[in-house]
């Protein structure tokens, strides 16, 4: 199949919007600003992340070469997750057992990710052969469950988070929740072959008004909500990153894969800058955001030529 360039070029966005996530250069004195940005337009990125790999797994579960695809995720997991710890090393040899397994079960900071689409892969594999709509019924269930998860804890109906479970982020940001529902979404884009068979221009529209939706989605829950809660599970994003992959999957062609190589570069490496200025200097967050994306990219550009994203990347 085919590349898609505007897919490429999506992946680069959206790797810059996690970027934003983690080090927002926009809000330094404003809350509203943070709310639109990284916790409303900017949470798009994951869930489309999602519904790319689903896309693009839907032919190996026809083809039956899902185990090499989950033997690499996980393997992709474990060398980042190691190449990692100089950064969290000190919560690593601080903590008890039980918290340090409880980092390597769930990932740390944003390799969380690698984890979940492993599950949510295996997860899919499982149900790959249901008929689209109990594939799609599953993953309203999830999304909603989530959603259900994050809504608790705005409105403080959950208890405290017990001790064991550590950040409550986790029990609506997984792959059960968060990915899996997307997870399935890729894969019906592909099942059905919907870049082929829609008109391009209705579903940027219904994209950008999508996306547009999740800065107010954002506002409204920070407004009417209790309790300050993660915004990663807002239900606009059940529309708006479905809605913006198949967009992207409609554009022209390209023979490179160096543009979603580098996306996936600045993923993964983006935290390394990110994590270290903060700790040793007091540069403004815009500063650490633009060291942190041409720091990822110059270093990306380097494993690009080098060979070495072909193995980590």
């Amino acid at each position: 199949m085919q590349r898609r360039r505007t897919l490429d070029l999506l992946k680069l966005a959206l790797a810059v919007m996690v970027v934003g996530i983690h080090v927002n250069p926009f809000g330094i004195d404003s809350r509203a600003v943070v709310l639109i940005t990284g916790d409303g337009l900017f949470r798009v990125a994951v869930p489309a992340f999602f519904v790319i790999n689903g896309y693009f797994f839907q032919p190996r579960v026809a083809a039956g070469t899902v185990g090499p695809y989950l033997r690499r995720l996980v393997w992709l997991y474990m060398v980042w997750m190691a190449l990692y710890l100089p950064v969290w090393q000190s919560a690593f040899f601080a903590s008890d057992w039980l918290t340090i397994g409880r980092v390597w079960a769930v990932g740390w900071w944003h390799l969380w990710y690698l984890i979940a689409a492993a599950l949510a892969a295996a997860l899919a594999t499982l149900v790959a052969h249901w008929s689209t709509r109990r594939l799609l019924a599953l993953a309203v269930l999830a999304f909603t469950a989530g959603a259900a998860v994050m809504w608790g804890f705005a409105w403080q109906i959950w208890p405290p988070t017990p001790y064991w479970v550590g950040s409550p982020v986790w029990l609506h940001r997984n792959g059960l929740f968060l990915g899996l529902p997307f997870f399935l979404l890729g894969l019906l884009i592909r099942r059905h072959d919907l870049p082929a068979r829609l008109d391009r221009h209705p579903v940027g529209i219904v994209a950008l008004l999508a996306c547009a939706a999740l800065p107010l989605e954002s506002l409204a829950l920070e407004a009417i909500a209790p309790q300050g809660v993660s915004h990663d599970n807002l239900l606009g994003l059940a529309l708006a990153a479905p809605a913006l992959v198949l967009w992207a999957l409609m554009g022209r062609s390209t023979t490179t894969r160096d543009y979603g190589t580098m996306a996936n570069a600045i993923y993964f490496l983006h935290v390394f800058f990110v994590a270290w200025t903060i700790r040793l200097t007091d540069l403004p967050y815009p500063l650490v955001f633009l060291w942190a994306l041409a720091g990822s990219a110059l270093l990306g550009w380097g494993m690009i030529r080098s060979g070495l994203a072909r193995r980590l990347l």
